[in-house]
């Protein structure tokens, strides 16, 4: 049985925080991986595009893409993706600056 239902913002945050602000080695939870990857995204860390990110959330959701519910794995990852967010803002980095280089490298 699948589990839709995210942990709370205070267990990922811990599970990503390190010696010197957001950790470097991927969290082995995969709601956490999801997130981290999501945030080190956004805030320019690493600017690699997270193509396989959702595989994380996915196992740890137990969600098939044959037979899950796609409308309740979005909602997950959408709640995923507002803590990648807060994440950004709570260790101080800019949640933009991929935003802002892909900006560039498309528009000069």
């Amino acid at each position: 049985m699948a589990n839709y239902t995210a942990p709370s913002f205070e267990s990922v945050l811990e599970s990503l925080t390190g010696r010197k602000g957001l950790r470097t080695a991927k969290p082995k939870d995969g709601f956490s991986a999801y997130v981290w990857r999501m945030a080190r995204f956004h805030c320019g860390i690493d600017p690699r595009l997270p193509m396989l990110a959702q595989f994380d959330i996915a196992n740890w959701a137990d969600h098939s893409c044959k037979d899950g519910d796609s409308e309740k794995f979005k909602a997950l990852c959408d709640v995923a993706n507002e803590m990648a967010d807060k994440v950004c803002v709570h260790f101080g980095l800019d949640k933009y600056a991929t935003a802002r280089r892909w900006h560039r490298a498309f528009y000069g």
